[in-house]
This record gives C-alpha cells, sequence and structure tokens, in this order.
C-alpha cells in the first residue's frame, strides 16, 4: 500500500501548492535495515519525509492520541506504523526490535 498511499500524498501535496526539497540524499544500497531518525519540522512532515524516502517504510510513532480514528491515522495503519510509549523503557526496545 506504500506506493499508492505516496501517490496520494504527492496529490494532495500538488494540489495544496506545497514543496519537498530534499537538500542531501546520501543514502547506500544496502540489504540491511535502515532508521531515518527525523525531527519534527511542521504539518505535513511525516508526508514529506516517506514522499523523500519514497520506498516502502514504517513510521514509528510515540504518541497515537493524535492520530487514532483520523485519516491519519487510517492512512499510517495502511502504510505500516510501530507505535510504542517513549517513557516506558520496555516497550522502546519492543519497538525496535
Amino acid at each position: 500500500m506504500h506506493y499508492v498511499l505516496v501517490g496520494v500524498l504527492v496529490l494532495i501535496r500538488l494540489l495544496a501548492k506545497r514543496k519537498v526539497i530534499v537538500i542531501s540524499d546520501k543514502r547506500r544500497k544496502t540489504k540491511e535495515p535502515v532508521i531515518y531518525a527525523c525531527t519534527h519540522i511542521g504539518a505535513h512532515d511525516v508526508e514529506s519525509t516517506f514522499e523523500a524516502i519514497k520506498s516502502p517504510c514504517y513510521l514509528f510513532m510515540g504518541d497515537a492520541r493524535e492520530i487514532y480514528r483520523t485519516a491519519d491515522g487510517i492512512m499510517l495503519s495502511l502504510n505500516g506504523v510501530i507505535f510504542f510509549d517513549t517513557e516506558d523503557k520496555q516497550d522502546r526496545a519492543v519497538a525496535k526490535k
């Protein structure tokens, strides 16, 4: 579903006349898992990050309450999202695995 959802995100972004600008992309091909650590950069940071990464990926999210039963939450569930309690060391370890 990732590619379909990113296509929808691109369409929404274009209709809203927003831009995604990748300043530097130093990715290397690997068969190992990759973690992209992004800071919260704005209102559309998750969508922009998915679009910039392009390949299927999961989002680690520390607070599911913000998107519970929303369109964003449904899209993330279709894409793949790992929720965890940021205050719980054991839960963070399980999410990482």
